[in-house]
C-alpha cells in the first residue's frame, strides 16, 4: 500500500533536477500516491468497502493514461483518443448501472480489459513513432520507456484475474488470496517501474 507512495515522493525529492518530459506521466504518479494513501488510511486502518475506490481509481487511471498517452502520440491521432473517450464513458456508464458491490471486481475488469486494449495500441503508435523517427538512440535511456512498460506489464497481467475472479471466487474461494499474490507482485513491478521512470528523468 505505502509503497505506492514513493513514486510521487521520489519526484518530489528531485523534481528541480528532472526532465519536463517527466510531467507527461506524473497525473498518473499522482493518482498512484493517492492509491496508496487512501487505501492504507481507509482501507486498512478504517476497513472501508474499497467497491467505490475501485471505480473512482478506474476512472482517474483512465484519464491520467490517457492524458500520458496524448502528449505522446496525441496531435497524429486526435481522432483515435477521442473515439477511445467516447466508449470509455459508455463502458463506464454501463458498468455504474450494474453496480453491484458484491460484484465489483468483475464489473471493474471490464473496465480495465477496456483499459489494457487501449495501453497496447497506444503503446504501439509510440513505439513505431519513435522509431521512425529515430530521435531516440537507447529506449533504456529513456524515462517514459519505463513507465510505458509499467503500464503494459501492470494492466496485461492483472486483467486475466480480474476476469476471471468470479470464476476463482466460485471454485477456488479457499485459495483466492494466492491468486491475488499476482495482483500485489503488478502493483510493486508498476510503482517500482514509475520510481525508475522519475530517476530516468533526471537531467545529465
Amino acid at each position: 500500500m505505502l509503497y505506492g507512495l514513493f513514486p510521487f515522493i521520489v519526484y518530489l525529492f528531485i523534481k528541480n533536477k528532472l526532465s519536463v518530459e517527466i510531467k507527461n506521466i506524473l497525473p498518473f504518479i499522482f493518482v498512484v500516491f493517492l492509491a496508496g494513501a487512501y487505501e492504507f488510511t481507509f482501507t486498512f486502518i478504517f476497513k472501508w468497502n474499497v467497491s467505490y475506490w475501485f471505480i473512482i481509481y478506474s476512472l482517474l487511471a483512465f484519464f491520467t493514461i490517457t492524458y500520458f498517452f496524448y502528449k505522446l502520440i496525441g496531435k497524429q491521432h486526435w481522432f483515435l483518443f477521442l473515439l477511445s473517450v467516447i466508449f470509455f464513458f459508455i463502458l463506464f456508464f454501463s458498468v455504474i448501472l450494474r453496480w453491484n458491490y458484491h460484484h465489483f471486481i468483475e464489473l471493474s475488469a471490464f473496465i480495465d480489459a477496456y483499459q489494457t486494449v487501449l495501453v497496447l495500441l497506444f503503446s504501439i503508435l509510440w513505439f513505431r513513432k519513435i522509431f521512425l523517427e529515430t530521435k531516440i538512440v537507447s529506449l533504456e535511456k529513456h524515462p517514459l520507456f519505463y513507465a510505458t512498460s509499467a503500464l503494459i506489464l501492470y494492466y496485461c497481467g492483472s486483467v486475466t484475474l480480474f476476469l476471471l475472479s468470479s470464476l476463482i471466487l466460485k471454485k477456488y474461494n479457499s485459495s483466492f488470496h494466492d491468486y491475488w499474490i499476482l495482483n500485489i507482485i503488478l502493483n510493486i513491478v508498476l510503482k517500482t517501474l514509475l520510481i525508475v521512470t522519475v530517476w530516468k528523468a533526471r537531467l545529465k
